[in-house]
């Protein structure tokens, strides 16, 4: 039998109408709670105002789409109520305790048990991320068991998914905060006979290096009307964290590297 006719037969089983939903799993932004390898930079207000700059940005990209249901998965349980309101997102809970490995899984299930499929799940730390992301990787799962979004440093900011398979999540396979997270996660998948494709890959921000490149390439791109909020806060930072945003001035200018944090 050929190859590609055994992945189908090994491959999970797709629902005859489709009802996709996407999770969104974040943490309330809080000084000394949010971004800390960020706020060691640019200090811990100034970072709890780009987290919150880049959950609005994400919420108002991804919540009220017809085309799917969002759901937003909050850290700590009691910021529930907050970030609904912050946010606007009509469908909000507390995410499970755990790992990252298992709040994933946990949010996954959740929606499969509520009849969703195909699950998509992104974090809230993706500036310009858009529907146009989301819809690519609903596109790719037409073939494909699991997509992965890749990051620039060896993880992963989006995986849709047919089946909440543990062992995609499983924190002896994964190593979760590395650069291998991506390569053991599809490892995994093709331990379970399940194809995967890679959409388009993306940087979260974690350092000053991350914010220049994201300034530039937000404004380069045309990405901004996608991020109004967070460069209304890159904007809003003082002068002295100014030298670090911006590629053009202070040392290292001009340059914007990818790094593994």
């Amino acid at each position: 039998m050929p190859r590609s006719d055994s992945r189908r037969r090994r491959g999970v089983k797709r629902p005859d109408l489709p009802t996709p939903a996407v999770g969104v799993l974040t943490r309330a932004p809080e000084a000394g709670q949010s971004k800390t390898r960020l706020a060691a930079a640019i200090g811990a207000a100034a970072a709890a105002q780009l987290a919150t700059a880049m959950l609005l940005d994400t919420t108002n990209a991804l919540c009220g789409s017809g085309a799917w249901r969002t759901t937003l998965f909050v850290e700590p349980p009691a910021a529930a109520g907050t970030l609904g309101s912050l946010t606007g997102c009509d469908d909000v809970r507390p995410q499970s305790e755990g790992s990252i490995g298992a709040r994933m899984l946990s949010a996954a299930r959740t929606l499969r048990r509520e009849g969703y499929a195909p699950v998509v799940l992104v974090g809230s730390d993706i500036p310009g991320l858009t529907r146009e992301h989301i819809s690519e990787a609903l596109e790719a799962l037409r073939e494909a068991d699991v997509v992965f979004g890749p990051a620039w440093d060896g993880g992963y900011y989006l995986i849709g998914l047919w089946e909440a398979a543990a062992d995609l999540f499983d924190d002896a396979a994964v190593p979760w905060s590395t650069s291998e997270v991506l390569a053991a996660s599809e490892k995994a998948a093709a331990t379970r006979g399940w194809s995967s494709r890679r959409i388009r890959p993306e940087r979260d921000v974690d350092s000053p290096a991350d914010l220049a490149t994201l300034r530039a390439r937000l404004l380069a791109s045309g990405a901004a009307p996608d991020a109004a909020h967070t460069l209304k806060a890159l904007a809003a930072l003082d002068q002295s964290i100014e030298g670090l945003l911006n590629p053009s001035e202070g040392r290292g200018r001009g340059e914007a590297r990818d790094v593994h944090t």
